[in-house]
């Protein structure tokens, strides 16, 4: 008779609130980091992770019965999710619910946040969006601490948040020059010996495509390039990380994203480190789920 071998293997299920800034009508920014936030699956975990997205550029946010009124439309497929079939709710900030509210309704029905990168800028403050998502980032981590990461947008709109605008800025500004295309992320020594950079190599290539920046102090920074020494952080005692780059851009979205860009820009601005590491940012995705988000492993015995 064949002896049975047992192995722990942790398992665990996590729910990640997205929010969209998002501004193109061909695709979602969420519906990519969607595919990136998705589990957690090795020889001892089994984490599944799921997760609900919010385009707050057009007025959806968690905790307003209108936003769950048209995602049970999108469920049901009577309508497919795309930002053509977004409707608009809601246009101006007096509209839009408290952002306590929000917050509250993120804390107790989530276990971590995204917020993703677009086409609009933290310096313009006449973005209708701009001051509600703003004191929502303040309650969730300060009051909170959850567990929340800003990708190019949502970087910058955490600083802004946490230490005021004078903490954002524009490259040109601060003398450096935008950055766009595939740039080579360098780790620096804290972000090395970071449990939240544990199996991603010490140098690895990542879609760059924003012109705007955060200003930060040298003990948060994470990552650099060759052109700029602010490209990740996480806030000092805080579950909160975030990025410049767009790690969850496929080589098919960054196409479609420079295309548009070489009709204003010179090709020549565009870098071209190779393409996007893929890995890396799947295995930071994991890291975050396991090390920030669960609420806790369920061990279970799995028989070999």
């Amino acid at each position: 008779m064949a002896h049975m071998m047992h192995t722990d293997m942790k398992s665990g299920h996590a729910k990640l609130c997205i929010l969209d800034v998002g501004n193109r009508t061909d695709f979602f920014d969420g519906e990519l980091l969607q595919n990136f936030f998705k589990q957690v699956d090795n020889e001892s975990e089994h984490i599944t992770v799921e997760s609900d997205i919010y385009c707050v550029r057009y007025g959806h946010w968690p905790g307003d019965h209108r936003h769950s009124l048209w995602k049970e439309l999108i469920d049901q497929h009577i309508l497919p999710y795309s930002h053509m079939n977004y409707p608009p709710l809601l246009v101006e900030e007096k509209d839009f619910p408290e952002p306590k509210h929000i917050a509250s309704t993120i804390h107790r029905c989530y276990d971590g946040l995204i917020i993703g990168g677009g086409g609009d800028s933290t310096l313009n403050d006449n973005l209708p969006y701009l001051n509600t998502l703003l004191e929502v980032i303040r309650i969730l981590v300060n009051t909170f601490d959850f567990p929340t990461v800003g990708i190019c947008f949502g970087s910058q709109s955490i600083i802004k948040a946490l230490y005021g605008p004078d903490r954002v800025s524009t490259l040109q500004i601060q003398k450096s020059t935008p950055e766009y295309g595939y740039m080579t992320c360098y780790l620096n020594d804290f972000a090395k010996k970071h449990p939240i950079m544990t199996g991603i190599p010490n140098s690895f290539v990542q879609c760059f495509y924003h012109s705007d920046c955060f200003l930060i102090p040298q003990e948060m920074r994470l990552i650099h390039t060759k052109t700029w020494s602010n490209e990740a952080y996480q806030i000092p005692n805080r579950k909160c990380f975030g990025f410049q780059y767009h790690p969850c851009f496929t080589r098919e979205e960054a196409a479609r994203e420079f295309e548009s860009l070489r009709e204003s820009e010179p090709l020549s601005i565009i870098h071209h480190d190779g393409e996007t590491d893929l890995e890396v940012s799947k295995r930071f995705a994991e890291n975050f789920i396991r090390l920030y988000v669960l609420r806790g492993f369920v061990k279970t015995t799995q028989s070999v």
